[in-house]
């Protein structure tokens, strides 16, 4: 057996299939694992394959598993409590704590719920198990094969996430989220899910829809869902005279299609965001000095915003950009980035990382992040973002720099972790 296309797997041969199906039928087998709900442990697993010879073996042997979507890692290699969720021992019920959860999330003060549905092609393997185990970090343990209740611990906005598939041999898996500010939490999950279909299954939506909005919590939705194409149509009509609201059929309302996006009631991000785009577009002679990439990265608020969070399991998404004016022989600009630390429950909340650790040297900006740049502080705040400015500074947020062309100084001498 032999993983050709897997740079890490590729390392190793296994010349006895036999005994890789025996190694992993200790785990399938496993009271531990099942009794976790399908959670491995560090332990458990040093406990059935302790015996190798290969320390290495232990973390290939659940690459293999994963590469037959038997299980999927979680967290650290090095130093993470739980290593994988095992598909197979994730139980087939529902279980019955997730409903009592999901009540007492509808009750929270100021709450408001929002979801999608994804109409899927076909049942494939990994799906949603592959989305439940990349999404742990937001775990309450209370998942099942088809299904789970997340809880993003966020304190300025808590949120739910309850995720379910209808079992269909063409599913359709609902996701749906309640908090006083949901739409950031599902803009991940959102993001999550359908860039693991992307990357797994390519052209296996069907079609994406939207929860109808006519009902507020605490009374029940409706249950009348609206085709995701369909709102974007309506929400973007550039007429004059256009409403942007659609018709709900059951409650005979009409709603917002602006709002069922957003998923937000009243003052909406989009509302807020179109009035600094407004008041920036008086300025037009500073405005044609930005390109087409730059108006691209302003019209992308709403996406940085939303998929903010994404971002926490590979990097910081607060840094800290300072000019360091010019520098060396052909005296370049030369600019610091820092990663910052976001953890918010230490002694001294979001911080820089100690020392030298996380510093990088931007040697040359694209013009059109330049020209931008003066405008990101105003857009920050009138966005109520918390983001530390320090002179003289350009900004430090959650903001995608795609298109810088950077080189490391130095490598960073400690990884980040949250």
């Amino acid at each position: 057996m032999f993983f050709a296309d897997d740079p890490i797997l590729a390392q190793r041969m296994i010349l006895h299939p036999d005994w890789l199906d025996a190694r992993i039928t200790q785990v399938l087998d496993s009271q531990a694992v099942a009794d976790a709900r399908g959670v491995m442990s560090r332990a458990e697993r040093d406990r059935l394959w302790g015996d190798l010879d290969d320390p290495d073996l232990l973390d290939r042997l659940i690459r293999m598993m994963e590469r037959f979507d038997l299980a999927y890692r979680l967290g650290d290699a090095d130093d993470s409590e739980n290593v994988a969720i095992i598909v197979e021992r994730l139980g087939d019920s529902r279980p019955p704590e997730v409903d009592t959860k999901w009540q007492q999330a509808r009750r929270l003060p100021g709450v408001q719920e929002i979801g999608i549905a994804y109409q899927l092609k076909s049942r494939q393997a990994g799906i949603p198990t592959w989305f439940i185990a990349r999404q742990h970090r937001y775990t309450m343990g209370l998942h099942w094969s088809h299904g789970a209740l997340l809880h993003d611990r966020d304190p300025d906005s808590p949120a739910y996430a309850l995720l379910v598939d209808d079992e269909r041999e063409q599913p359709t898996i609902t996701l749906s989220v309640r908090g006083s500010f949901p739409v950031t939490f599902l803009s991940v999950l959102t993001e999550a899910f359908e860039d693991i279909l992307e990357k797994r299954y390519p052209g296996l939506i069907e079609r994406k829809l939207v929860p109808c909005g006519c009902q507020r919590p605490p009374a029940p939705p409706c249950g009348h869902l609206f085709g995701y194409d369909e709102l974007k149509l309506v929400a973007t009509d550039t007429d004059d005279d256009a409403s942007h609201k659609v018709f709900c059929p059951r409650s005979r309302q009409k709603i917002d299609a602006r709002v069922l996006l957003d998923g937000l009631h009243g003052s909406t991000t989009s509302s807020r965001l179109d009035g600094i785009e407004r008041a920036l577009a008086v300025q037009s002679t500073t405005l044609n000095r930005i390109d087409a990439q730059g108006l691209a990265t302003l019209n992308a608020m709403r996406s940085l915003l939303a998929d903010r969070a994404q971002f926490g399991e590979h990097c910081p998404s607060l840094f800290a950009v300072e000019d360091l004016g010019r520098r060396g022989l052909l005296r370049r600009r030369t600019v610091q980035l820092r990663l910052w630390c976001e953890w918010p429950y230490g002694p001294h909340g979001p911080h820089a990382l100690d020392g030298d650790a996380g510093i990088y040297l931007v040697k040359e900006l694209p013009q059109w992040l330049r020209d931008y740049l003066p405008y990101l502080r105003t857009l920050i705040h009138a966005l109520g973002a918390v983001a530390p400015i320090i002179a003289p500074a350009l900004i430090a947020g959650g903001a995608h720099l795609n298109d810088l062309r950077w080189r490391a100084s130095k490598p960073a001498t400690r990884s980040w972790k949250p």
